[in-house]
């Protein structure tokens, strides 16, 4: 007998379940390729990218591993040892300068546009210690009692030793007292200047010396203050570049 007497369910009766829809095979298919899409995108993206910040063998940009930016390391992987322009500078340090030069002395025929003064002959270089060169001359007129003196030497020697040396010598010979430093000019090293005495008159008295020459210059009469203004220029009449 039913239980609805014509009318649907009645009240005590239950709906069936409702099973969902299902997605059909081909959603699902286009679905994993969609997702199989973008990860194979990415991974292309990223290494195209990694590659332009890395640079390949072929990137003009990429500086080639090991080699000397200056150019190409010849056969054999050693180092190219071409000085480049300017060529090979002397092995031997200049006069405290930090340049590589060797200096010696000449005695000019002239001095700070004084000539030499007659009758004067060349002397042996003082045994103060062994030189190389030396020079040593009187400039001006003697019988005006204006005149200069210049000895200066070249040696091996080692500096500190020979200018103590020399320092000494100078001293016993022109009565210096104390020098002042002053500036040596583009020569280098070290110089000072003061009073002193030549042959009992008065006369300004300058030193020099760097790390392949000592000298001297001798104004009498003079000042030591406008000797030291000449000082580099006279020096360098003296001091030359090795040959």
């Amino acid at each position: 007998m039913s239980d609805s007497f014509g009318l649907g369910p009645g009240p005590l009766s239950r709906p069936e379940p409702v099973e969902p829809p299902r997605r059909s095979g081909g959603v699902r298919f286009l679905l994993w390729l969609l997702v199989i899409f973008v990860i194979v995108a990415v991974a292309l993206t990223g290494g195209a990218y990694a590659a332009g910040l890395i640079g390949g063998d072929d990137d003009p940009a990429a500086a080639p591993t090991g080699a000397p930016t200056g150019g190409v390391a010849p056969t054999g992987g050693v180092a190219s040892t071409d000085p480049g322009t300017g060529g090979t500078a002397a092995s031997t340090p200049g006069p405290g300068d930090g340049t590589a030069t060797v200096r010696t002395v000449a005695l000019p025929e002239s001095l700070g546009g004084t000539a030499r003064a007659k009758g004067d002959k060349d002397k042996a270089a003082p045994g103060i210690f062994p030189v190389t060169a030396h020079a040593e001359g009187v400039f001006g007129d003697a019988a005006q009692r204006n005149i200069m003196y210049v000895l200066a030497v070249a040696s091996d020697e080692p500096e500190g030793e020979r200018s103590a040396l020399f320092s000494t010598e100078i001293g016993d010979r022109f009565d210096t007292g104390s020098l002042v430093s002053v500036e040596p000019g583009p020569l280098g090293g070290s110089a000072e200047c003061g009073d002193g005495t030549w042959n009992g008159r008065p006369a300004a008295v300058c030193v020099w010396s760097d790390d392949r020459t000592n000298g001297v210059l001798v104004d009498s009469p003079g000042n030591a203050e406008a000797l030291a203004g000449k000082l580099p220029a006279l020096r360098a009449e003296v001091e030359r570049t090795a040959a």
